[in-house]
Order: C-alpha cells, then sequence, then structure tokens
C-alpha cells in the first residue's frame, strides 16, 4: 500500500543553477491518509533521509512547494521546508468541484459566458485527443500555434515530445478547436485519476474578439468529469496589490476569466528554500 509520494524535477537555468521542483511546477508531495499514523511517521522519516540524499548529491540551489493546507494544516514537507529556513507566502488557486450534477456547474457560470459558450459550440469544430485517438501531427498542429500566439519559440521541442507522451499515457488530453477549417485554439489538460489542471493553451491573437477560449475550457471540465476527475483546478489567481512585483492588468484579467467559470478559490503556500551548498560541503566534511 503507497504511504506518500513526491513529485520532483531538477529544473536547471541557462547559468547552471538547479531548481528542485516539479516540472516547472511546484513540487508535489502527498501522503496516505488512510494508513496507521505510526506507518506514516516511519515512512516520513524514510522521506527525509531520502529527501536529504538529494540536496546532497545534486547542487540544488533552490526548493519550490506549494503547500495545500488541506484542512487548514501546514503538511509535513511545508514544516520541514521551514524549518530548514524556507520563506512562505500565500497563493491562490480557482477549483471546480466536479462532483457537482452538471446543472449546477452550469449554475455556477459567469451569465455573460453562456453566450459566448454557446457561440463556441455552434461555430467552432473542437476535437478531444486523448491516448487512442492522438498523433504525432496533432501536438505538431499545437506547438505551431503556440508559437504563432507566442511571436516566438519559448520551449523546446522535447517538451512538446513529452506532452505527447503524457497524453499517449493517459496523463493528460488535449482539445485543439477549428474556426472555417482553420487552427485557432487549443489547451492541454494533464489529469490523474481524481484532478484535472489547466495547463497550457494558446489562440490566434487577431481573433481574441471571438470567444475562442471558452467552449474549449467548457468542454474540457465536463471530459474531464467523464473521466472521473474530483477536481478542475483553473489555475492561479492574481489580486492587484498581491505579489511582489504586483501582478499586470494581463495577469488580472486572466484570473478574473478564470473565476468566470465559477468554483471556490482556495488558499494556498508557496514555500521557498535557497540553498547554500558550500554549507553543505562543510557539513559532509565534518
Amino acid at each position: 500500500m503507497p504511504l506518500l509520494g513526491v513529485r520532483m524535477a531538477l529544473k536547471v537555468s541557462p547559468k547552471g543553477d538547479q531548481e528542485l521542483s516539479g516540472f516547472g511546477l511546484p513540487l508535489l508531495y502527498i501522503e496516505n491518509q488512510n494508513v496507521d499514523s505510526t506507518q506514516l511517521r516511519g515512512a516520513r522519516r524514510l522521506f527525509k533521509t531520502e529527501f536529504d540524499r538529494v540536496l546532497q548529491t545534486y547542487p540544488v540551489a533552490s526548493i519550490i512547494y506549494e503547500d495545500f493546507l488541506k484542512g487548514g494544516v501546514l503538511s509535513f514537507v511545508g514544516q520541514h521546508l521551514l524549518d530548514k529556513g524556507g520563506q512562505a507566502v500565500s497563493c491562490f488557486r480557482q477549483m471546480l468541484d466536479l462532483s457537482a450534477p452538471e446543472t449546477g456547474l452550469r449554475r455556477q457560470v459567469r451569465k455573460s459566458y453562456k453566450s459566448l459558450i454557446n457561440w463556441g459550440e455552434k461555430n467552432l469544430s473542437l476535437r478531444v485527443f486523448d491516448r487512442k485517438t492522438i498523433v504525432p501531427e496533432d501536438i505538431e498542429k499545437f506547438r505551431q500555434l503556440h508559437i504563432y500566439a507566442a511571436g516566438r519559440e519559448t520551449r523546446s521541442l522535447q517538451t512538446w515530445y513529452l506532452q505527447y507522451e503524457m497524453i499517449r499515457h493517459q496523463e493528460a488530453f488535449a482539445i485543439l478547436g477549428e474556426l472555417e477549417g482553420e487552427l485557432v485554439t487549443a489547451a492541454l489538460f494533464p489529469y490523474s485519476p481524481k484532478y484535472c489542471y489547466y495547463g497550457v493553451s494558446a489562440s490566434k491573437r487577431e481573433l481574441f474578439s471571438k470567444p475562442l477560449s471558452h467552449t474549449l475550457i467548457w468542454r474540457a471540465i465536463f471530459y474531464a468529469k467523464e473521466q472521473g476527475c474530483r477536481f478542475f483546478e483553473l489555475g492561479t489567481q492574481n489580486y492587484p496589490k498581491q505579489g511582489d512585483p504586483p501582478p499586470t492588468q494581463k495577469e488580472l484579467g486572466i484570473s478574473t476569466f478564470k473565476r468566470g467559470f465559477g468554483g471556490q478559490t482556495q488558499v494556498r503556500l508557496n514555500i521557498s528554500l535557497k540553498i547554500d551548498q558550500n554549507s553543505i560541503s562543510e557539513a559532509e566534511k565534518q
């Protein structure tokens, strides 16, 4: 029986600094709440030993961790990182509970969105790509749209290959939308048996006056629900004077857009720990 799990990856900056996080997202740690507390304490001790071994093996300069504050309580890892000198700042995420019936989910949607979603259902041709239907050409179309929307290539080809593999292994799905036979919007949604996340998207900027994303996200919400997911995370919520530096008007606008699909705003803690490798080396010598 699994007792705990952690998702960690090393992100290397152009300068060579290594950050321990979770594939561009904060490090993720979960515990099985249905096991004996004695077993869990033993598993935590093993985790601390392995975690410290990782820090000694790799030249990690910083660690990024997001604490879900389940039940309003700081997690074991959050406590461990703060004890090591980590710093915590609050962050906010917009969450949909997919256990609600379809009528309940529809009632949560902002009134102005209903006509926009209807427009998309009438005018956009949306296709969901999963492990049974995805082919390399589909992810390449998505990549080219992303480059076109950004005005440049912002990510390596390898990251797109990894996302393709995620879909093939039932760890994500993608939705591509065409308008009059032309690809104009696309998005990728990583998911697990109970949790779905609005990952990456791209749309043609010259068509921003049209509600390209509304129907796409709406379709993703119900597809995730069909797969058995309990939660759908729309992503970060920004507020005018929250953060350093404070969010841009564009970021505030994106937050307002995401809230339009309903759900609740959850508070979490982003914990960052800077590591002095010289002090680790000295400790090893002693």
